[in-house]
């Protein structure tokens, strides 16, 4: 075990860091269907994992200071019906065994977590709350971006070389007709795909930014992948509809309830960190 850094002269370890990283994994490999754990993701993951720790110590040290604790019945309590929510006790010690933690070891975590809350809510985290007449101003101000995505309907052909890509590239290009697009690629006995309505958040980020870039000036591209080249050709787009605020009043007061409370949670972060001993001692481990 390895001390990466000093809270105030509280350690924090590469063992620590390690553990939380698996919880971070397991929530974005949950959110994120293509993340891949690639030496710039873990250095990143480490480094959230690594400020998580720090902010979570710097609460939990104050929340001390005020005497804050958590009631051990309501924590037992909670704890229970946090293992009530797997199927099986096979499926909650597995969950266990892929976060590389004990039982008694989630529990202390639980309770770390559970006096956070209590700290947060005594220094006015929840004391958040929007108007009817705010929602409405947010609305009216954002509603050109407040819409049903757009939707794409495109070819997508991929060559091993980018001779044959551009060719192909280059004879889309000029094709203006949906109908032609598929008798040049079937008289060439090209392979193809055809993704129909893909929503804008479901388009290659790649594709999408050249799209945005165009300004709807450009229906073809070639981009350059890993493996090859991949050449798109957008036969269809389809605007999102505008949607209404009473269609998403309840959405908006979520988001701006839980982005003041972020903003609420960054400030009294940034208080303590203002305030703190911070000694890094050996940042090896996030390099590695």
């Amino acid at each position: 075990m390895s001390v990466i850094v000093l809270v105030n002269n509280e350690p924090i370890s590469d063992q620590m860091v390690q553990k939380v990283m698996k919880r971070l994994l397991v929530e974005i490999q949950e959110n994120e269907e293509d993340f891949e754990l690639t030496k710039e993701n873990k250095k990143f993951v480490k480094t959230e994992a690594l400020n998580y720790l720090i902010d979570r110590t710097l609460i939990l040290q104050e929340a001390r200071k005020e005497g804050i604790d958590i009631d051990n019945k309501a924590l037992l309590k909670h704890f229970e019906e946090i293992k009530l929510t797997f199927d099986s006790k096979e499926e909650w010690e597995k969950s266990l065994e892929e976060l590389e933690l004990e039982e008694s070891e989630l529990f202390e975590e639980v309770r770390k977590d559970g006096i956070v809350e209590l700290y947060l809510l005594r220094h006015g985290l929840e004391d958040v709350d929007f108007t009817e007449k705010e929602l409405k101003e947010f609305y009216e101000e954002n509603k050109d971006y407040i819409r049903e995505p757009d939707k794409f309907s495109f070819y997508e052909i991929f060559f091993d070389n980018l001779e044959s890509a551009e060719v192909i590239y280059n004879l889309l290009s000029e094709i203006r007709v949906k109908s032609k697009v598929l008798k040049e690629l079937s008289d060439r006995e090209l392979e193809f795909l055809y993704h129909s309505d893909v929503s804008d958040n479901k388009v290659p980020q790649e594709l999408l930014e050249m799209i945005e870039d165009s300004e709807g000036e450009e229906d073809t591209f070639l981009i350059s992948g890993d493996d090859g080249y991949y050449v798109y050709k957008i036969v269809d787009v389809k605007p999102g509809r505008e949607v209404s605020y009473d269609e998403v009043k309840k959405e908006l007061a979520e988001y701006l309830i839980e982005k003041a409370k972020q903003e609420k949670f960054e400030k009294i972060v940034s208080e303590l960190l203002d305030k703190a001993d911070i000694k890094y001692v050996d940042t090896s481990f996030l390099e590695d």
